[in-house]
């Protein structure tokens, strides 16, 4: 498993279970998983963890995939926004909180000058 995940099994990010899932990934996976959680400031737990795994057995987990299962367990989020998309407009060290402060500063922005 790659360091920064191990980091988050010792910081309790991820449970030791669903890091035993996650280190059947190859070392890319790895790394878009880690990149995803620290954008997403989000957890792991064992449940996505085990949907990982099947996805990668099944030849089906990309970063979209990723997402996707990191997203199930975000029930407060009233709109789903594809982050993995949605990076590319940002500088890479943005998490998805500043993204999204970003965002309502050139929403407002938009805004003054359209519907004013």
């Amino acid at each position: 498993m790659i360091l920064p995940l191990l980091d988050k099994v010792d910081l309790k990010v991820i449970p030791v279970v669903a890091g035993a899932e996650v280190s059947f990934l190859n070392v890319k996976l790895q790394v878009a998983l880690n990149e995803q959680m620290d954008f997403m400031e989000c957890k792991l737990n064992t449940k996505q963890a085990s949907k990982l795994k099947q996805f990668y057995l099944d030849k089906k987990l990309n970063e979209d995939k990723i997402e996707e299962v990191l997203l199930d367990q975000e029930k407060c989020k009233m709109l789903k926004i594809n982050f993995h998309r949605l990076k590319k407009y940002f500088p890479k060290d943005y998490t998805a909180t500043q993204c999204e402060k970003a965002l309502w500063v050139i929403l407002d922005n938009w805004h003054k000058e359209h519907c004013a």
